[in-house]
């Protein structure tokens, strides 16, 4: 008789390639099918995008990602979450056994769980080859066996990274609100250490002070942090040491399409340079004049005029410490001024400067927020904001709602309407939140 073809022995580098990207060894994208769907994009056949980068799973609108990380899939079913909504989908997910790696791969490929129960239609059939399929195992029996860093002896250890070109007061109040906040702090028998990650000098050195920092002191998550122009570095070295970094205050944040470990509330101005560039260049022939200064401000106007002149736009840029504007008398209709300056720099020059007729002004609200802005009364009606945030009247119930009542617990002296309190409120809030579904 002839001898059973072995298995293929899988590589754990090609399986987190499927696991993460959606991508097989060759680059070519995973085949996946869902139910009146049909073939998903990579980004959504990649298995990080329901069972997450952990691979602890989780639940939202209703469905459960179960845990799939190898303590949990190759041992029998526990809840991962007690969760009302999700109560029938709890008690499935109990009851069932464990898998191994030929009932893993029939649950890929036709959506069968160990005990020959089909899998809810969220559930991808993936078109992967025997080999691709020992990849994938091979990867996920790796998948949560590391023990977390910066968890030991019933300690969790957190960090917040400060860069060098923060805004001093954004350094202040992340610092404070991060320090009240951890200060006493337990997740049930687990307390909190909190540590202030400072880095100095040239961004090219920022990655190796950030190794030698966990090094030293490993830590389970980066929470909040204050920055300013340049992110790179800090979320480059998350992704690299596949470290979380939730929601730091920061004024532009680096475009990384395959950004899994860090996550940022908003795309700051680069978002905003994206938003302007919808409005603007539906009026090719309106000229613009950007008026900038500080290093946000300055790579939001480079690139703002970068992509305008490719729509045909034209447009002049002014540092701020321009002396006079120039003359704006434009036969095509009234100009666009756009100011890419902090707050304090932004209501000077307004009081500097009298409206153009027929001009609209139009401010950064990630470095001048429309409550720190003073608009002169001739102003009135002509500025709009920018946000990658809610607008005014929102945030100031937000604040009203939530943040207020959080600072004043903490004891902060802080002012309630400040985009960076509520960057920390917001970060400590979600990190709570992940961790108290963790088990």
């Amino acid at each position: 008789m002839a001898a059973e073809p072995s298995a293929p022995l899988g590589d754990v580098g090609r399986g987190e390639r499927i696991y993460l990207l959606g991508q097989l060894a060759d680059g070519a994208p995973v085949v996946a099918l869902r139910e009146g769907v049909g073939a998903l994009p990579p980004a959504a056949a990649a298995c990080v995008s329901c069972h997450r980068p952990s691979g602890r799973g989780g639940a939202e609108g209703g469905i459960l990602a179960p845990p799939i990380a190898a303590p949990a899939l190759f041992s029998p079913g526990s809840p991962p979450i007690d969760h009302p909504r999700l109560r029938r989908q709890w008690l499935r997910h109990q009851q069932r056994s464990a898998y191994d790696d030929a009932t893993l791969a029939r649950a890929l490929s036709a959506g069968i769980d160990p005990d020959g129960q089909p899998l809810g239609a969220v559930m991808p059939r993936y078109r992967l080859s025997t080999q691709s399929q020992a990849d994938l195992a091979a990867y996920l029996h790796r998948l949560g066996s590391v023990p977390s860093p910066g968890l030991r002896q019933g300690v969790l250890h957190l960090a917040t990274v400060f860069t060098p070109d923060a805004p001093l007061q954004r350094r202040a109040t992340v610092r404070e609100a991060m320090r009240r906040w951890s200060d006493g702090l337990s997740f049930g028998p687990v307390a909190v250490r909190w540590h202030a990650w400072t880095l100095q000098g040239p961004r090219a050195t920022w990655g190796r002070q950030l190794e030698a920092l966990a090094q030293r002191q490993p830590v389970f998550a980066l929470v909040s942090g204050a920055g300013g122009a340049d992110w790179a570095p800090v979320d480059d070295w998350c992704e690299a040491r596949r470290l979380p970094c939730l929601l730091p205050s920061v004024d532009d944040v680096p475009d990384r399409p395959a950004r899994h470990w860090a996550m940022h509330l908003s795309a700051g101005t680069t978002g905003e340079t994206g938003m302007l560039v919808q409005r603007l260049a539906a009026s090719p022939r309106q000229p613009v004049l950007q008026v900038c200064d500080g290093l946000a401000g300055t790579a939001a106007a480079a690139r703002l005029q970068s992509l305008l002149a490719a729509a045909g736009v034209k447009v002049r840029t002014l540092a701020a410490s321009t002396a006079t504007m120039p003359p704006l008398t434009p036969a095509d209709g009234p100009p666009t001024l756009v100011l890419w300056l902090p707050a304090a720099q932004a209501t000077a020059w307004l009081s500097r400067h009298p409206p153009v007729p027929g001009a609209q002004l139009l401010l950064s609200a990630q470095l001048a927020p429309p409550a720190q802005v003073v608009v002169p009364p001739a102003w009135r009606g002509r500025v709009l904001w920018a946000s990658q945030r809610a607008d005014p009247l929102r945030q100031q119930a937000g604040a009203a709602l939530s943040l207020l009542p959080w600072s004043q617990r903490l004891g902060l002296q802080l002012p309630a309407d400040s985009p960076d309190l509520a960057d920390v409120h917001a970060a400590t809030f979600f990190f709570a939140d992940a961790l108290a579904q963790s088990r």
